[in-house]
C-alpha cells in the first residue's frame, strides 16, 4: 500500500459536529454508507481498519473522526476542523442535520500495531453536503427525548 491514500465514501450522516471537538479532542460524525461505500469499508476492514461497524434502527453505520492533534514521528501535528462544502462545492458553516446526504474524504494511512502486525487508519478530511437536512436542536434519540421531556417547560424556582 502507498504511504497514504484518499478514499471517498457516500451515504447519510448523523451527529456531524464540526463547530468544536468532543471531550477527547476529536471532530466526529456517523456515516450510514450506501452499498458501494459499504463495500469500500469492508475492503478497508480486511486490510486492518479498526473502526467498528454498528447497527441501529436506521441501518449500518461507522464513526469517523478528525483529531485536533496527533503525535506523528515524535512530533505533535495539529489539525484544524474538517472542511465542509455545500452541494455546489463552496465552503459552508451551516450545521448539517441528521439524514443529510453526504460525500466524505478520508486520508487512509498505514500504522504498526505493537507486536509486529499492520493496520490502517482513516482520518476524516472533509465532507460535502449533497442534500442538506437542516439541523434542528430537537434531533434527539428516543432515549434523549425521554430523558429531557418536560425539562425546558418546568418552571425554575429562584434560590
Amino acid at each position: 500500500m502507498a504511504k497514504t491514500e484518499e478514499v471517498f465514501l457516500t451515504g447519510k450522516c448523523k451527529w456531524v459536529r464540526t463547530d468544536s471537538p468532543n471531550a477527547f479532542g476529536d471532530y466526529k460524525f456517523n456515516l450510514y454508507p450506501d452499498s458501494e461505500s459499504l463495500s469500500k469499508i469492508m475492503e478497508m476492514k480486511s486490510r486492518g481498519l479498526k473502526n467498528h461497524l454498528n447497527n441501529d434502527e436506521d441501518g449500518t453505520w461507522m464513526s469517523f473522526k478528525r483529531p485536533t492533534n496527533k503525535m506523528m514521528r515524535n512530533q505533535v501535528v495539529n489539525f484544524g476542523p474538517p472542511v465542509i462544502l455545500d452541494n455546489e462545492g463552496a465552503p459552508t458553516t451551516r450545521a448539517v442535520g441528521n439524514g443529510s446526504d453526504v460525500k466524505i474524504k478520508l486520508q487512509v494511512y498505514p500504522f504498526n500495531i505493537p507486536g509486529g502486525a499492520k493496520g490502517i487508519g482513516a482520518r476524516w478530511e472533509s465532507l460535502q453536503v449533497i442534500n442538506l437536512v437542516p439541523y434542528s436542536k430537537n434531533q434527539f434519540t428516543q432515549e434523549q427525548e425521554k430523558a429531557t421531556r418536560g425539562l425546558v417547560e418546568e418552571r425554575t424556582i429562584p434560590y
